[in-house]
């Protein structure tokens, strides 16, 4: 992810922050290595994140701190049994929180998510409530998405064995092709025209993702968010902060806008071939670099 894109990310968190049996679960079937925790993350000098486990080696909380703004922000997830039930936030930095609410069905599909944002008593909304409302048909995940602000629509997602293979909003969508481990290496945006308007395509390593195997039962309601703005091209996974799509199994290399390469990263691995340095080349300059503590 591109430096300004953390930045970005950073500030804004003050503001806003399948089928019929369990065969055919929309959730992907990840396992948590007990070798491969990911503890710290150093950024740069300025941004820092260290994450929590349980007993079960499920992660628990990440503590996100962002010195030079003086943004740190506390993260808690809470489990029933293996599916994530909750996730609370909060910074210390202003009056902002949220609370995240995930409900299942008997099959330990994702079913409901509801989100209330509270921000300083003197914004525009200083209580936003965001609701997720999934329903099932075969391969096909409708989401009727719901603020207090205003409905959002309904967004279908397609599916194949457990991974979202196309998602539609607004008649406008995107179709997405995995290799053989589960990594994203093709994603095509049209709009509601069925012209092509954009294409990125990823390479990978041939070692595991160290953050790969976590929070699977929340996979649809992460995936929605990396995917919000799919329209332009933009996607929220690579690179910094691990966590925020834990579902690729290898680390990304390389990636390439409509053909052109747009940013490749260069690893320094450890003797279990697990990342322990990151840079990011964009342009051919090294942009942004970052290290990873186990």
């Amino acid at each position: 992810m591109k430096k300004h894109k953390l930045i970005l990310k950073a500030l804004l968190i003050l503001i806003i922050m399948s089928c019929s049996s369990e065969d055919n679960n929309s959730v992907v079937d990840n396992e948590i290595t007990d070798n491969i925790l990911v503890k710290k993350e150093h950024a740069s000098n300025n941004i820092n994140l260290e994450y929590l486990y349980n007993q079960n080696n499920q992660l628990i909380k990440i503590i996100d701190t962002y010195t030079s703004e003086n943004i740190d922000t506390e993260t808690d997830f809470y489990y029933n049994s293996n599916n994530v039930a909750s996730r609370n936030l909060i910074s210390n930095n202003s009056n902002f929180s949220s609370n995240t609410i995930f409900t299942y069905d008997s099959y330990n599909r994702l079913l409901n998510v509801t989100e209330t944002i509270n921000q300083p008593s003197n914004s525009i909304n200083p209580t936003i409530i965001r609701t997720e409302e999934y329903s099932y048909d075969n391969n096909l995940i409708y989401i009727n998405t719901s603020s207090n602000t205003g409905s959002i629509g309904i967004i279908t997602l397609e599916q194949n064995n457990g991974l979202i293979v196309k998602i539609t909003k607004d008649q406008n969508y995107a179709s997405i092709e995995y290799d053989n481990n589960q990594n994203i290496k093709k994603i095509s945006v049209f709009n509601s025209n069925n012209s092509l308007l954009h294409i990125s395509e990823y390479e990978y390593d041939n070692n595991t993702n160290p953050f790969f195997g976590h929070l699977s039962s929340i996979y649809l309601h992460k995936f929605l968010n990396s995917f919000d703005h799919f329209l332009v091209g933009d996607f929220g996974w690579d690179g910094y902060e691990g966590y925020s799509f834990p579902f690729l199994k290898n680390n990304i290399i390389s990636i390439y806008e409509n053909g052109n390469l747009d940013r490749n990263y260069e690893y320094s691995y450890n003797s279990q071939n697990n990342p322990i340095n990151v840079v990011e080349v964009f342009n051919g300059m090294n942009s942004f670099q970052f290290n990873i503590e186990y």
